[in-house]
């Protein structure tokens, strides 16, 4: 759906896409300057809006609070939601990096997903804080799709997102993967207290419909690691999957805690599988016609 949505934008949105390379003659610099401000503005209000929500400027409850009110199978300890310390900071050096003169700038439907997110991530905390649960499964969905087409478009199906530990890596690929693999938690954790909160209120089992949610988020961190090689995302969902467990650790779902347990323990394994594999891989042994090419040079 996005890939068609921002590919489909109006003509002029289209011919001032901001460049990938400098020297192509569509760009505009001021087109760039345009969009480095909107974007700085946007991520200052997400950042703003997030802050007045937890100092309670708008009197809104935190997700915490919301946590304990409405208790789900799925609800993660209360220290899982620091998390969003890290996802803010990554999201200001991606931010700080598109402001640099030497580096490509950002194009414009890259730009554009990018602030709309923000808006969108500084709306959710409000909305979910006031307890209009169904409003808010709609704006966090729309964030984790906008976060899938920033994804996408850094690594295409099956291409590797492992960390090559270079800048444009911890400025881009890392806050963009930290950033998905949280709103995926966060998505399922938000849909499941908007069906046990009014005027909904389902919930027919608790331990299986949490275990359903937990095999969800496995079988996605599998698929990034298989797909892409992606271990921040993985971990990430592994931090999501201990916190479920410290927090149902006396809860009667027992079913879902042993779930959560296993499904943590098989994400961190493979994951270490991954890493051991991209460093410790063998390099293959040259082959006959490499030798005898080496040869007569």
């Amino acid at each position: 759906f996005f890939d068609f949505f921002w590919h489909h934008l109006p003509m002029k949105f289209s011919k001032g896409e901001l460049c990938d390379h400098p020297e192509d003659p569509q760009g505009s610099p001021w087109v760039a300057i345009i969009g480095k401000v909107a974007l700085t503005l946007s991520y200052g209000l997400m950042i703003f809006l997030n802050y007045a929500a937890a100092a309670k400027v708008f009197k809104v409850l935190g997700p915490g609070e919301i946590s304990d009110m409405y208790p789900t199978y799925f609800t993660p300890a209360g220290f899982a939601f620091a998390i969003w310390g890290p996802i803010f900071l990554s999201l200001g050096v991606m931010v700080v990096w598109s402001l640099i003169p030497k580096q490509p700038d950002y194009t414009w439907r890259f730009t554009l997903a990018l602030m709309s997110n923000f808006l969108a991530n500084g709306s959710w905390l409000i909305i979910f804080g006031r307890e209009m649960f169904l409003l808010s499964v709609v704006i966090i969905l729309y964030m984790l799709c906008t976060v899938i087409y920033l994804y996408r478009s850094r690594h295409p199906w099956r291409v590797s997102a492992f960390p090559m530990l270079t800048w444009e890596y911890v400025a881009i690929e890392f806050p963009i993967s930290l950033y998905m693999g949280w709103l995926s938690v966060a998505t399922i954790a938000n849909f499941s207290v908007a069906l046990s909160a009014p005027p909904v209120n389902w919930d027919p089992n608790g331990p299986l419909l949490s275990a359903i949610m937990q095999v969800v988020a496995a079988c996605l961190g599998m698929l990034m690691l298989l797909a892409h090689h992606d271990v921040v995302y993985t971990l990430v969902l592994c931090w999501a999957l201990a916190a479920i467990h410290v927090k149902q650790v006396n809860a009667a779902g027992k079913c879902a805690l042993a779930l959560c347990v296993i499904l943590g323990v098989l994400v961190f394994g493979t994951t270490i599988y991954v890493i051991r594999r991209h460093h410790f891989k063998p390099k293959p042994p040259p082959s006959a016609t490499q030798i005898s090419g080496e040869q007569v040079a």
